[in-house]
């Protein structure tokens, strides 16, 4: 699926269920939706203690990035919001 394997818009559980539906997307992500600053928590949570401050701003620098991206994304489908 084009739209999962671009990571800039890949949201991964963010995606609705509306958004999942219209680009064919269940049952390729797990079934619980989350928002992307819920996804951010664990994530940076998970790196800090292995990373620099460096590589730990530049994962949450990327997150932010993605959670800009969700109107481009529901395009890549043809999804109408």
């Amino acid at each position: 699926m084009e739209l999962l394997d671009q990571p800039v818009l890949n949201q991964g559980t963010a995606f609705t269920d509306e958004h999942r539906t219209a680009c064919g997307l269940h049952g390729l992500l797990p079934p619980h939706v989350e928002t992307l600053d819920e996804q951010v928590v664990p994530r940076t949570r998970l790196s800090a203690p292995r990373t620099t401050t460096g590589a730990a701003h530049l994962l949450v620098e990327r997150l932010d990035m993605r959670r800009q991206q969700p109107v481009q994304a529901a395009g890549q489908c043809g999804a109408r919001r």
